[in-house]
C-alpha cells in the first residue's frame, strides 16, 4: 500500500502542473502521512489536483463560485484547527492527519488547499500577523512616552500569551530555514517604524529601535525558555517590561 500510495500521489502531483510539481520535497516531508493514506484519500487527491491549473495557464472554469466557498470554508477551518492546536502542542509533533481530523476534512483536501506543512505554517503566520498594529495616538496630540510604552506592550504581551505555541515554532523553524522569520521580523520593523514616527523629536530612531530589539529578545526568550523571575503570564511582566 505504501508504494502504491506513494506512486499514485505523484502521479497526480505531475499532472497538476509545474507550481505543485516544485513543491514535491516538501510533500515528501511528509511521506509518512502519504504512505498511510488509504485508496479512496488518494483518489480524492487525484481529482482535486485535476481541479489545479496545468502549468502557470489560470483556467477561467477551474473552479465555480459555490465550489470556491466550500473551499474557500474548508481551508478556514484548517487555519482554525491548526492555530488551536499548535497552542496545545509543539507544531513539530502535530501530523497532517490530526490537523485535518480536527477540522474534519480530509488528507487529500488538506494536501490541495496547502503544499505541506512548511506552507500550512506560512499560512497560519500570515493569519496571526493580520492583526493590526495598536493605536500609539495621533502626531498632533499630547506625547505622553509611559502610554506610548503601555500601549505598546500592552499589545506585545497580548500576542504573545495567545499565540505562544506559534511563535515558539516560528523561531525553532528559523534556525533550521531564517526565512521562517521573516513575515515576524517584518512586522516587528513596521511597528518599530510606527513608534519612532510617533517619538520623532523625543527620542533617537537608533535608541527606539535597539528599545524595540531588547523587548523582542525578552519576550522570545521568555517564550522559549521561561527562565523568570518574571514569566510572561505574570501581571508585573508588562509592567516591568514597558518600564524598561
Amino acid at each position: 500500500p505504501n508504494i502504491y500510495s506513494t506512486y499514485h500521489y505523484f502521479t497526480c502531483i505531475s499532472r497538476a502542473g509545474s507550481h505543485v510539481w516544485d513543491e514535491r520535497r516538501r510533500v515528501r516531508i511528509d511521506s509518512m502521512e502519504i504512505g498511510h493514506m488509504s485508496r479512496s484519500q488518494m483518489v480524492e487527491l487525484e481529482s482535486a489536483a485535476e481541479d489545479l491549473p496545468i502549468g502557470r495557464r489560470v483556467m477561467a472554469d477551474a473552479m465555480r463560485p459555490a465550489k470556491q466557498a466550500r473551499s474557500r470554508a474548508t481551508r478556514d477551518k484548517l487555519i482554525e484547527a491548526g492555530s488551536r492546536l499548535v497552542e496545545e502542542r509543539d507544531f513539530e509533533s502535530l501530523s497532517v492527519g490530526e490537523i485535518a481530523a480536527a477540522a474534519g476534512c480530509s488528507v487529500g483536501g488538506f494536501y490541495f488547499r496547502f503544499s505541506g506543512k512548511e506552507g500550512f505554517f506560512q499560512a497560519l503566520s500570515v493569519e496571526m500577523l493580520g492583526r493590526p498594529i495598536p493605536d500609539l495616538g495621533a502626531g498632533d496630540e499630547p506625547l505622553d512616552i509611559e502610554e506610548v510604552a503601555a500601549r505598546l506592550i500592552s499589545f506585545l504581551v497580548a500576542t504573545y500569551r495567545s499565540h505562544r505555541g506559534l511563535l515558539r515554532a516560528a523561531i525553532r523553524l528559523s534556525m533550521i530555514d531564517q526565512t521562517m522569520w521573516d513575515p515576524f521580523k517584518q512586522q516587528g520593523y513596521r511597528l518599530a517604524s510606527a513608534v519612532v514616527d510617533r517619538l520623532t523629536g523625543y527620542k533617537s530612531e537608533e535608541d527606539i529601535r535597539f528599545a524595540m530589539q531588547v523587548m523582542y529578545g525578552t519576550l522570545n526568550h521568555n517564550i522559549l525558555l521561561s527562565p523568570g523571575p518574571l514569566k510572561l503570564e505574570d501581571e508585573e511582566f508588562a509592567r516591568q517590561l514597558a518600564r524598561v
